[in-house]
């Protein structure tokens, strides 16, 4: 079965989870061939290989959920040092924090769409193909942590709730 897409994309999971990030990241490229699968298949610009493009815009944009987006933004810095122009095309429900991101300073940030805003770049990407593309061999690869973090404004505006709310918890699952 190495020419079925769902096949390639199923064992995309199965190096990942063993750590076979370098064959596990290639491999799950497969999930643009997948039937249903929601990615970009035509467009009237080149879709980037990887590689040094200085001075090219490179069109970043989202694919699956939130936390997809979310998770894989960490990569979008690597894009910097490659001399390219970046714009992240992302849901509306997470451009806010995408936009204040001090990580993210030299990402032009928009919100998607209904029509991909092409005029923006000279090549595009889906995001949860950076590590590939930029050549990770661990997800920590060059990262620096934390890569995300709330507005100052928004945690003052909550303080109050949460440290004196009437009992108000909050639980996060890390898995």
């Amino acid at each position: 079965f190495p020419e079925d897409p769902q096949t390639t994309f199923l064992l995309a999971y199965r190096d990942l989870a063993r750590g076979r990030f370098t064959q596990g990241f290639a491999r799950y490229e497969s999930r643009k061939r997948v039937p249903g699968a929601h990615v970009i298949g035509s467009a009237p610009i080149p879709e980037w290989q990887g590689g040094a493009t200085p001075g090219k815009r490179l069109l970043v944009f989202d694919e699956q959920g939130y936390g997809d987006n979310l998770m894989f933004a960490r990569f979008l810095p690597h894009l910097f040092a490659r001399g390219m122009a970046v714009t992240l095309v992302c849901p509306d429900a997470l451009y806010a924090l995408f936009a204040a991101q001090p990580s993210l300073r030299t990402t032009r940030v928009l919100r998607r769409l209904n029509t991909p805003q092409w005029h923006e770049g000279d090549r595009w990407c889906a995001v949860m193909s950076l590590p590939h593309l930029l050549g990770i061999d661990r997800p920590t690869s060059g990262v620096r942590f934390p890569y995300l973090e709330a507005s100052p404004a928004l945690v003052e505006h909550w303080r109050p709730r949460v440290e004196n709310g009437p009992g108000l918890k909050v639980g996060l699952a890390w898995a």
